[in-house]
């Protein structure tokens, strides 16, 4: 009988070891994680920072309104051109062949006569 009450306590015991080491390593692995996430975010914290700082310098508040809003210091002029795409579309592809070029010297020699 006391062979059987040790039995049941041993039991007992190394079933709580064996539960509480299960918890014990997922608790290590939530750790890890919380730590991989809290480096992830304190860089992105501070790539936040910086880009705050740089948006609150005034070199770029000036750039920004410069952009969008096409706004320009006192006596600058502004020219605005149109979207890349469009330039392309109105620019006329080259062509394979070539031209010939003739010299004006040689128009020239031609209206006053003088055949070569």
């Amino acid at each position: 009988m006391v062979a059987f009450g040790f039995l049941i306590l041993f039991m007992l015991v190394f079933g709580s070891l064996f539960r509480n080491i299960g918890i014990y390593l997922e608790t290590r692995e939530d750790l890890r994680l919380t730590g991989e996430k809290e480096i992830a975010l304190s860089v992105k914290k501070q790539e936040l920072e910086k880009k705050i700082q740089k948006q609150n310098d005034a070199f770029e508040i000036e750039k920004e309104a410069r952009k969008r809003l096409g706004l320009g210091r006192e006596g600058e002029i502004i020219l605005k051109l149109p979207p890349e795409d469009e330039v392309r579309r109105l620019i006329p592809e080259k062509s394979e062949e070539k031209k010939e070029v003739k010299p004006v010297w040689l128009d020239w020699l031609g209206q006053l006569g003088v055949k070569l």
